[in-house]
């Protein structure tokens, strides 16, 4: 038996902030870098900052580089209940490079869940994007085509 549940119902921590902290992603992840004993698992968290820093700065081209990735990534991300499978270099670069010029990194956190083990980093979180003009379509709703929003969602 298998059962489906939507990205909104996997949130483990509902202790959501009532103001948006554009601190609070890296933050967090400096926080349990601390926290960890592990020097296997800090050097893991420690890769993991970086290119979360240099993407929510804009700085993608900086995101993939030798020292802090593997040759063949592979991201398996889930956003508002839909999921997506990226594999390999090309595939997660032009990922970066699109979020970056479109404006879209303007991003971060206001609840972040970060777990590490020896098999990688899983972060789940409520997610606070700023969406550029023209960007956002919403079904049914009137959206202004010279506005920027804010938007909030469940990310893993």
């Amino acid at each position: 038996m298998s059962t489906t549940l939507a990205t909104s119902d996997a949130l483990t921590v509902v202790d959501v902030p009532e103001k948006f902290d554009v601190t609070n992603l890296p933050q967090g992840i400096a926080d349990l870098i601390e926290a960890t004993e592990n020097p296997f698992l800090v050097a893991m968290l420690k890769n993991y900052y970086l290119p979360a820093v240099r993407e929510i700065s804009g700085h993608w081209d900086q995101i993939l580089i030798p020292s802090l990735t593997v040759d063949e990534p592979a991201y398996r991300i889930s956003v508002s209940g839909e999921s997506v499978a990226l594999t390999g270099h090309a595939e997660v670069l032009a990922m970066y490079r699109q979020v970056a010029e479109t404006g879209q990194n303007v991003m971060g956190t206001l609840r972040h869940n970060i777990a590490v083990a020896d098999f990688g980093v899983i972060t789940e979180g409520l997610w606070v994007a700023i969406v550029p003009p023209g960007l956002l379509s919403v079904q049914d709703v009137d959206v202004e085509p010279d506005a920027y929003y804010m938007v909030t969602h469940n990310l893993m």
